[in-house]
């Protein structure tokens, strides 16, 4: 299962339609305090996370995510619309395991994601 944290439900659900292609099961959260809490009672095989959303950045997400001993191996997977190197390499600083540009394409998302799961370089 891959957790999906995109605060805009049609790129949420794009997403999750795309992982079913490469027939990866997904679910969603809106906000970062919804998939932290959810992360505490599910244990995705990866995360895929959008960096501007409100109240609570992908950035302290991430660094919530990676400083909690029982979430920091899952692997966090950046897909935001911020393309700049700056936040890329501030993503990769945090301990995200790659960094996707919104657009991308579905097949790109795709291996990306199993990649993260395997435990291989992309």
């Amino acid at each position: 299962m891959i957790l999906i944290v995109d605060d805009e439900k049609d790129i949420a659900d794009f997403i999750s339609r795309v992982l079913s292609k490469g027939n990866l099961e997904s679910v969603g959260a809106q906000d970062g305090v919804a998939a932290l809490a959810m992360l505490h009672e599910k244990k995705p095989q990866a995360i895929i996370l959008d960096l501007m959303m409100p109240g609570m950045s992908g950035f302290d997400v991430l660094k919530k995510i990676k400083s909690d001993p029982s979430l920091a191996g899952i692997p966090v997977i950046i897909c935001s619309t911020l393309g700049d190197r700056e936040y890329r390499e501030q993503a990769q600083a945090l301990g995200a395991k790659d960094y996707i540009t919104k657009p991308f394409r579905a097949s790109e998302l795709i291996s990306t994601v199993q990649s993260a799961i395997t435990g291989s370089a992309t």
